[in-house]
């Protein structure tokens, strides 16, 4: 099988989960993605760090990248990478606006070193804006884009998983735009903004924000689906997540529990009146749902054709059948860490091969290697740039 993106040479400068998880699913299809990372380490070689190249949470997000270790605080850092520009096709970068006009490694500057660039920046809100120079991390663009308000408790903050999302556009946006070069023969650049990715993600609230004659009822459980509806539900071993969205889903809810007055009774007679009075219909489902364990909740319902998951633990994603079955868990072996398990790509195509391969690299573990094949470096000029605190391995 072709790996389409064999031809590709990135520069990674995403020092955090947004960005680095883009820029790895692209090295999972054969992109040399070269991080550029501080001499010290970036933030996820601070996090549970084992030494000061290595740590687990690099691990997760930067397979299958090599490594460079440089200080762009100096000259001649900033002179290693314009170089390495003119023999890359993409940038990745994630530093607020004006830190790379700064540093004089901006879109318009790198452009006329390499007119076919092209250029991404990820920030949490954008170039332009009003919060535009806002320091922002994942909880903060999940409340700012209104996700957090549909949680059913706002006041926790929310699981990791704007950096992700974001991260998914940016690699998209990267390929549409080498697409549009094959064409053009003209890089571009891309404007980035976790908080858009997020606000467009939050699809529920356009009923809110477009749909505004809706009634009430309608605006206020899109945002929160009645638990009866779309709901957890305790078990004897932990929970199981329904959906009763269909009349026949429902009805079959009650044929698997035995409940008939969940169809008898008027409170529940079609979607609208079960969610005015869902609370009375989550405690006859709950009622049975806690006799009873997971695997015969769910064994119940699929037999009637409605749908029900367990809800698993970490510990057991770690284990699950189904996920090992589609290359999900994929092990790969550390030199330093020993075995390590990191997610896999999330969908498989039939003509293109695309996979988790090798573990993220120590922090500089390749800049003496690509410093002399890529730009013709002596080892003693490399020596003598990691005495001045240019570069580090």
């Amino acid at each position: 099988m072709m790996k389409p993106l064999d031809d590709v040479r990135v520069l990674d400068l995403s020092w955090f989960i947004a960005g680095a998880y883009g820029t790895g699913m692209l090295a999972s299809f054969g992109a040399e993605v070269i991080m550029i990372e501080p001499v010290s380490g970036s933030f996820m070689h601070s996090v549970a760090q084992i030494d000061p190249g290595l740590a687990p949470l690099s691990s997760l997000v930067n397979h299958d990248k090599k490594s460079v270790a440089l200080n762009l605080n100096t000259k001649k850092g900033t002179q290693v990478l314009r170089a390495l520009v003119e023999k890359s096709d993409v940038l990745v970068e994630t530093f607020r606006p004006g830190i790379m006009t700064g540093l004089g490694l901006d879109y318009p500057t790198l452009r006329e070193i390499n007119p076919r660039l092209v250029y991404l920046s990820q920030t949490a809100y954008g170039q332009t804006g009003p919060r535009s120079q806002d320091i922002g991390y994942d909880a903060g663009v999940q409340a700012t884009s209104g996700m957090q308000a549909l949680r059913e408790q706002p006041e926790v903050a929310p699981p990791v998983f704007a950096d992700i999302v974001s991260s998914v556009y940016g690699a998209m946006g990267i390929l549409f735009a080498l697409w549009h070069r094959r064409e053009s023969g003209r890089g571009q650049y891309i404007d980035l903004s976790n908080n858009d990715a997020m606000f467009s993600q939050n699809y529920l609230s356009f009923l809110r924000i477009v749909w505004e004659g809706l009634p009430d009822f309608m605006i206020n459980t899109s945002c929160h689906p009645p638990r009866c509806l779309l709901g957890c539900f305790k078990a004897k071993d932990g929970h199981v997540v329904n959906s009763f969205l269909q009349q026949e889903q429902w009805a079959g809810a009650s044929r698997a529990m035995s409940e008939p007055r969940l169809l008898e009774d008027e409170r529940f007679a079609n979607i609208i009146s079960r969610a005015v009075n869902s609370d009375a219909a989550c405690s006859m489902i709950e009622e049975w749902t806690s006799r009873h364990t997971r695997d015969e909740i769910v064994e119940a319902m699929s037999q009637v054709g409605t749908p029900c998951a367990k809800a698993l633990t970490r510990e057991e994603v770690a284990e699950d059948a189904q996920l090992r079955s589609r290359d999900m868990l994929v092990e790969l072996n550390d030199a330093h860490l020993g075995t390590v398990r990191v997610p896999g790509i999330p969908f498989k195509m039939s003509e293109i091969e695309g996979g988790v391969k090798t573990s993220a690299p120590r922090l500089g573990e390749h800049t003496v290697d690509i410093l002399i094949s890529l730009l013709g470096y002596s080892k003693a000029e490399i020596e003598d740039l990691k005495r001045q605190g240019v570069v580090g391995y």
